[in-house]
């Protein structure tokens, strides 16, 4: 097994969609991160001294939250007591940890379909081009065959992941370091490590979601096309059947 694993990583690692899948998806976790670094340059250029300000949250009993801004600035200075808050959201969102959890959302977002369009294409084109015919010849049983090569597809999309997480992690180091903040790693802790490892498990569980559903059409239909239109159909349907709710 660990043979014929071996063999669909190196098959895999061999196909340039993977690598034209990969780049939109550290485009599409980079590029929030620098928005929302760009806003808080913005709301900083246009009012000044608004970056000093103390926020601090609570909440009542309803959870609902409350932003506090520090009565130094004045009950007169209406524009920097409503920009405080949003500019604080804004560098949380580009500085760690906030920039981490935030990835998760933007994998997530485009990873649903980035799965079923590799997962049919790998699964499904070994039907066209008749290699899975070769391989049962040689003796290689139909399960063992199909189960390494999700395994290898599954494998690939953990790498995915973990690349656009480490891009998400430098281009916070980055913007951090521009907007002239102090960058320490006082947040590594237990909590935040359990976080990372439950938010990890959760967005790959919602993709093998996708992944079973495209890998099922593929083999049903023996198609690439037919697995990515099933697949996507689904997305859409979902998306608008949680709007509906």
């Amino acid at each position: 097994m660990l043979r014929l694993i071996g063999v669909e990583l190196f098959k895999l690692k061999k196909r340039w969609l993977v690598y034209a899948l990969l780049l939109p998806l550290l485009v599409f976790t980079v590029i929030p991160i620098i928005s929302n670094y760009s806003n808080y340059k913005n709301i900083l250029e246009k009012y000044p001294g608004v970056e000093d300000i103390e926020i601090t949250t609570t909440t009542n009993v309803d959870q609902e939250i409350i932003i506090i801004v520090d009565e130094q600035i004045g009950q007169d200075n209406n524009k920097l007591q409503r920009w405080a808050p949003i500019a604080a959201d804004f560098k949380a969102a580009f500085t760690l940890p906030g920039s981490l959890e935030n990835a998760f959302n933007s994998i997530a977002g485009l990873g649903a379909l980035l799965i079923i369009i590799l997962t049919a294409s790998a699964v499904g084109s070994e039907y066209g081009w008749g290699t899975l015919r070769q391989m049962l010849i040689k003796g290689t049983g139909r399960e063992r065959y199909l189960t390494s090569k999700l395994l290898g597809i599954l494998i690939v999309v953990v790498i995915g992941i973990l690349a656009a997480l480490l891009a998400g992690f430098i281009t916070s180091l980055v913007t951090t370091a521009i907007a002239g903040e102090s960058i320490n790693f006082d947040f590594l802790n237990l909590d935040f490590v359990g976080f990372m490892f439950s938010a990890f498990g959760a967005l790959l569980l919602s993709l093998l979601v996708y992944f079973s559903l495209s890998t099922l059409f593929s083999v049903l239909l023996r198609s690439v096309t037919s697995g990515m239109v099933i697949g996507v159909v689904f997305i859409y349907a979902d998306m608008l059947i949680v709007s509906l709710l």
